[in-house]
């Protein structure tokens, strides 16, 4: 009984360094990098988690869907001013996957941590896994604000 887990890098985020840090700000809105230089700028890794389990292959995040790479705007909308996203070639979640061996539609789980855009913005490319977990919270809070219209799937 073999279980091996898979780093896979889906992308960097570029955000105010107030966001990860929890730090309060002198400027109620520094999480929106308005009125802070580039130096409270920090970049951080984008990762999602592939596991071969006995019982299946589990996927833990998404990271950055790849229109990212086209149009920022499109993809995140208003969240362009808080987050910048970047996706190489090679490091969508997808191209990654398939590098593994493995098709898209292989997955047996796709378990959302939240559903912050840099965690679930690449649902779209693993919509054909067969079943999708996240919390009840996360749940609601996505219907309520459309978050999950892209993928089409419903999470259970």
């Amino acid at each position: 009984m073999t279980i091996k887990i898979h780093v896979l890098h889906t992308g960097l985020v570029t955000v105010d360094k107030s966001i990860p840090a929890h730090e309060a700000a002198i400027n109620p809105l520094a999480f929106t990098g308005i009125f802070r230089s580039h130096k409270n700028k920090i970049t951080l890794p984008v990762s999602s988690y592939l596991i071969e389990h006995p019982k299946g292959l589990v996927l833990i995040d998404t990271g950055w869907n790849d229109l990212v790479r086209t149009s920022q705007r499109k993809e995140l909308g208003l969240q362009v001013k808080i987050n910048q996203a970047y996706l190489p070639a090679g490091w969508s979640v997808r191209e990654q996957i398939e590098s593994l061996g493995f098709k898209t539609s292989d997955i047996d789980y796709v378990m959302l941590s939240h559903l912050h855009s840099d965690h679930a913005s690449g649902l779209p490319l693993v919509a054909d896994a067969k079943n999708f977990l996240t919390s009840e919270e996360e749940w609601q809070t996505a219907t309520n604000y459309g978050t999950l219209q892209k993928c089409g799937k419903a999470l259970i």
